[in-house]
């Protein structure tokens, strides 16, 4: 900072006690020449008579007061002057030390002229914000330093906080700043009235909070996409209900009806009702058609159950599952499916092998309904002490775009559920076509 900018300081050296000093010097001499030159004849005059001897008296004594009187200003000035040089050295450590933390404080301050709003001066933060040195500030005006141009401090009041008109969705005292660059941030505001030196200033301070409001902007749309999620999850159940319920009502009634009709039907032959009778031919047909409503039902029902909680899952583990998975892809949406591992169990607890298994079944489930693919791969593997599922598909691939949009909440639940596994899910476009998707877990040590 250089030496024609201003600085708040304690203060400058007192000019009441330099004239307090002068006053009682010039006291002391008056009082001490007029009590000479009154004291000094009556007592000559006193012990001499002799004129010749008065005029050398005369002298000596003019000499003794020059003399005397020199003596008695060296020593006022002496003093005088050696407690102005410990108040000149007292206030410039006293500057030294509040310069330093001037600029080594971490909120931007500047110092303006209240009235055209020019800088007089900057300490370094605010010359760090604005990627400046402190003095190509001095000079400048405020609206010079705002993105929109309009000054900050607006109507300001004394003694009182400061703030421009709020802008819509922020506080008032939050600010978007001008770089150097033409690069903007974000910063807190705030703009105070006050007198340095005797003479009226406008102290503003600058605090940058770009990172907060990143972290707020963060926050925000986290919580929003927790809803959406929450909302997703809750659509996905009832529509998993409206499914199940289908799959009730329309096959397995269907099938059991057609069952109760071949029963009443073979019922009534064999009773021989209404004069009714028929070989054991058509008993037959008609028992074999009964025995496929049967197998059918019980193939329904083993897909709703499998749907639900898959038992092989429990029954044999995570590797068994996921094999067996593959294989039911493959029969269901007729695309290919291949399982390659050298594993033939992994160490999870039950609730985490259910995590793996969703995850993987998700991820089919989207190859199936928006990829394109008639080829997909499955490999599992161990890396460093944990595993890593990778699935591959043949298909259109995903975009960047996709995988940012907060719709994708299908994605999203994916990664929460490898958020819980302690794990990581990675999405991204293959080297030529289609998509890899990743998920890496740690292994349970028992």
């Amino acid at each position: 900072m250089n030496a024609s900018t201003e600085c708040p300081t304690s203060g400058r050296p007192r000019r009441s006690a330099w004239q307090r000093h002068a006053w009682r010097i010039s006291l002391i001499y008056a009082g001490f020449a007029s009590l000479w030159i009154f004291a000094s004849d009556r007592t000559v005059f006193h012990f001499l008579e002799d004129y010749q001897n008065i005029v050398w008296v005369n002298v000596g004594k003019g000499l003794f007061f020059v003399f005397t009187t020199s003596l008695l200003l060296w020593s006022l000035m002496k003093r005088m002057l050696t407690g102005l040089e410990r108040s000149q050295s007292e206030l410039a450590e006293r500057e030294d030390q509040i310069r330093t933390i001037y600029n080594a404080v971490g909120d931007g301050i500047i110092i303006t002229d209240p009235e055209t709003r020019e800088i007089l001066s900057a300490n370094w933060t605010a010359g760090t914000l604005f990627g400046r040195k402190p003095e190509a500030l001095v000079g400048l005006r405020l609206p010079d330093l705002a993105a929109d141009g309009r000054d900050w401090c607006e109507a300001p009041a004394t003694g009182e906080s400061l703030a421009a008109a709020p802008e819509s969705g922020h506080p008032p005292n939050e600010k978007q700043c001008l770089r150097s660059d033409g690069a903007t941030f974000w910063a807190e505001v705030v703009c105070l009235e006050t007198t340095i030196g005797g003479r009226p200033r406008l102290l503003v301070t600058i605090r940058d909070i770009t990172r907060r409001r990143e972290v707020e902007q963060e926050i925000l749309e986290s919580r929003a996409r927790l809803r959406a999620l929450l909302n997703h999850i809750e659509e996905a159940r009832e529509e998993e209900r409206a499914r199940i319920s289908r799959e009730v009502h329309d096959v397995l009634g269907q099938l059991l009806t057609g069952m109760k009709m071949n029963l009443r039907w073979i019922g009534q032959r064999l009773r021989g009702e209404n004069g009714s009778h028929t070989d054991n031919g058509v008993l037959r047909e008609k028992l074999d058609e009964t025995d496929s409503f049967a197998n059918s039902i019980l193939a329904s029902i083993q897909e709703i159950a499998h749907d639900l909680r898959p038992d092989i899952l429990d029954r044999l583990g995570l590797v068994p599952a996921l094999r067996f998975e593959a294989g039911r892809f493959t029969k269901r949406f007729g695309i290919e499916c291949q399982f390659n591992t050298l594993l033939e169990s992994i160490r999870l607890p039950p609730e985490k092998q259910t995590h793996v298994f969703r995850i993987v079944q998700e991820l089919l489930t989207n190859v199936a309904r928006h990829s394109g693919a008639d080829m997909v791969t499955i490999n599992l593997m161990r890396r460093d002490s944990g595993c890593a599922i990778t699935v591959s598909d043949n298909g259109a691939g995903i975009t960047e775009q996709t995988m940012r949009d907060a719709a994708s909440l299908g994605i999203l639940g994916m990664m929460e559920r490898a958020a819980l596994l302690g794990g990581t899910l990675e999405i991204r476009p293959a080297p030529k076509k289609g998509t890899n998707a990743t998920l890496t877990f740690q292994e349970s040590r028992s």
